[in-house]
């Protein structure tokens, strides 16, 4: 572990910041969370971890992987896992209807006060053409950011919680937690950044005489990838009864009634 920046010791009302890069962590091992495991997530070219009070935030390029030994108690304590697709490549291919729709709806808002066509995105006939510039890849950057970022805030104390990530893969960006989560808090959490960002946010740029082919591109891009969210939640919403806890083991999810042997409520 090497440490590249750390402020001075602040006074005991003050917040402690740190900003840790940790290389090689393969064989390293974060914080117990309370009432689990050790755990060991894979090996990643680096962690940032930001220490608020003793509390911290871990942003990760890996997706964790199934703890084996958190699996079998969750089963012995009679957790039921959800029937979910096995792998992200999997969620994406089953989210395809998704995407159908949830663009559909973006472009139905959009439609409201600009002429949504081919034309209007710069393509006419059977050709059309397009320039990548720094613009685009920055909006591109910030909407993977502000997407999970919505995700995290609908968290309860998130930032208290030691065992709550943000992430970033090949596929794009996502949020982790392995505290329990109500039925309506994980459905609130799973389709927040769509409704946020691609159908409240294009009604507000539409009344303010905003919307651009960019920025409706970039919705578009959000409402491609909500689709995974909202077949998730989907899935949540069918097999899961309203009563009932959710927590995760890697790329798993669990759920039982009264969520006893599972560690923290939220």
């Amino acid at each position: 572990m090497q440490e590249v920046s750390t402020l001075p010791e602040p006074s005991r009302r003050s917040a402690i910041f740190k900003v840790i890069v940790c290389w090689n962590i393969q064989k390293s091992k974060l914080n117990r969370i309370p009432g689990y495991y050790q755990k060991v997530f894979p090996s990643t070219w680096a962690i940032l971890k930001k220490e608020i009070r003793g509390r911290s935030i871990r942003i990760f390029t890996k997706i964790p992987v199934v703890d084996k030994q958190k699996q079998l108690d969750l089963i012995a304590n009679r957790w039921v896992k959800l029937k979910e697709p096995g792998n992200i490549l999997t969620a994406i291919l089953a989210s395809i209807p998704f995407m159908a729709l949830t663009v559909t709806i973006t472009l139905l808002i959009a439609g409201m006060f600009v002429p949504v066509s081919l034309e209007y995105f710069g393509i006419a006939g059977t050709s059309f053409s397009f320039q990548i510039g720094l613009l685009p890849l920055f909006s591109l950057a910030g909407l993977v950011v502000v997407h999970e970022l919505i995700h995290l805030l609908c968290i309860p104390d998130f930032i208290r919680s030691d065992s709550t990530y943000m992430g970033i893969t090949y596929f794009g960006g996502f949020v982790y937690t392995e505290e329990q989560l109500t039925r309506t808090r994980y459905l609130i959490i799973s389709f927040a950044p769509f409704i946020t960002i691609s159908i409240i946010l294009p009604f507000i740029l539409g009344m303010l005489n905003l919307l651009s082919p960019l920025i409706i591109g970039v919705l578009l891009l959000n409402s491609l990838g909500s689709s995974v969210d909202i077949l998730i939640a989907l899935l949540v919403f069918i097999q899961v009864p309203s009563n009932a806890y959710l927590v995760a083991n890697g790329m798993d999810t669990y759920w039982k009634i009264d969520g006893s042997g599972a560690g923290n409520r939220l």
